[in-house]
């Protein structure tokens, strides 16, 4: 498996050399930052290997962190508690996210897709 990194660039700092942060520590910014929403019970890291494979993706511990043509994209499964509105912590969970990533790396995230896995009672 190819580690990926990606590159900060910090305008307006001299630069004493690069600094580059690996994929998953992005992703390990976009789990802490879902829990935190009120709602959210857990990661979902039960995904099946059939699924996992159908989408050719490396799904690690509910997160997915890729860099693509237009920009970062995570995908987070989540386990929502029960009688939480799935819409209002869908979003606060893209808009916290969203907002750790770029307080900590400086890095504009373009999509956060929130698949909600179960219900937790």
């Amino acid at each position: 498996m190819e580690v990926k990194y990606i590159q900060l660039d910090i305008n307006n700092q001299p630069k004493l050399g690069d600094i580059n942060v690996n994929l998953k520590v992005l992703e390990v910014i976009a789990s802490k930052s879902a829990l935190e929403v009120e709602g959210v019970a857990s990661m979902h890291d039960k995904i099946t290997k059939v699924v996992t494979d159908a989408f050719n993706r490396n799904h690690r511990s509910g997160v997915n962190a890729e860099i693509v043509k237009n920009g970062i994209v995570i995908d987070l499964y989540v386990d929502v508690k029960y009688g939480e509105s799935i819409h209002k912590v869908g979003k606060k969970v893209q808009e916290n996210v969203k907002q750790a990533v770029y307080n900590m790396t400086y890095l504009e995230v373009s999509r956060v897709y929130v698949h909600v896995v179960n219900i937790n009672f």
